[in-house]
């Protein structure tokens, strides 16, 4: 049966209230789904994350294990992550002899990057309201890179698409199967930064709006992980 089925079930919906919507490619590591409700008269909402990775990639079930355990760790240290809900082995699922599903919350907010490329058709003063938005949001990203290196923690594949913002001011942390003991925190900090002014240019912002991010993400990072990098 199909994952929206299924969880129509497990979740007590009623019959054809989900579908699948949003899969993306995550690289190596396999695709995520977003599970979605379509029930009359309510308004659709994104309800769950299901990363899916065949079992022929990675070893799916150490790499599964691994995420599940990384998330669980950082939540534990405080630092925002969305809660697991479920795991499962599928023995067939889309041309894959197998896979392993790791079954996630919907984090609040929005991707980082996709807010970018919205404020960045913008003009005037909506863009000036939007930048200082941006400001705030990337600057808790900064805190959340912090959180995990002041606790000894390396993320891996620290970059913006990984990551939810709100415009309260909160960052939740994705992905998270590649974490390992901090070795050299530049590491996370650069490739957080590089994917950041690669969208941002690509967005067409002005080198003095990128600096406000850039400046943003750093002190927050600062403040937090009271590391002073030379990266």
């Amino acid at each position: 049966q199909s994952i929206a089925r299924y969880y129509e079930q497990e979740l007590n919906l009623p019959k054809n209230s989900l579908f699948v919507s949003n899969p993306k490619s995550v690289g190596g590591s396999g695709d995520v789904v977003i599970l979605r409700t379509n029930i009359p008269g309510e308004t659709p909402k994104e309800i769950l994350a299901v990363k899916i990775t065949p079992q022929e990639k990675l070893g799916s079930c150490d790499f599964a294990c691994k995420e599940i355990r990384a998330l669980n760790e950082l939540k534990l240290k405080d630092v925002n992550v969305p809660e697991v809900i479920d795991a499962a082995y599928v023995p067939y699922i889309g041309n894959s002899e197998g896979a392993i599903m790791v079954v996630t919350e919907i984090a609040p907010g929005t991707n980082a990057r996709n807010l970018i490329q919205e404020a960045s058709y913008l003009s005037g003063k909506e863009r000036n309201l939007a930048l200082k938005d941006l400001e705030k949001e990337i600057g808790a990203i900064g805190e959340e890179l912090g959180k995990i290196h002041a606790r000894g923690l390396s993320h891996g594949d620290f970059n913006i698409g990984n990551i939810h913002v709100t415009k309260e001011g909160t960052a939740t942390v994705f992905d998270a199967g590649t974490l390992k003991k901090l070795d050299d925190p530049c590491r996370d900090f650069i490739k957080f930064s590089r994917s950041l002014i690669d969208i941002s240019k690509k967005s067409r912002f002005s080198g003095g709006e990128i600096k406000i991010l850039t400046d943003a993400f750093t002190n927050s990072y600062s403040h937090q992980s009271k590391l002073n990098l030379n990266c």
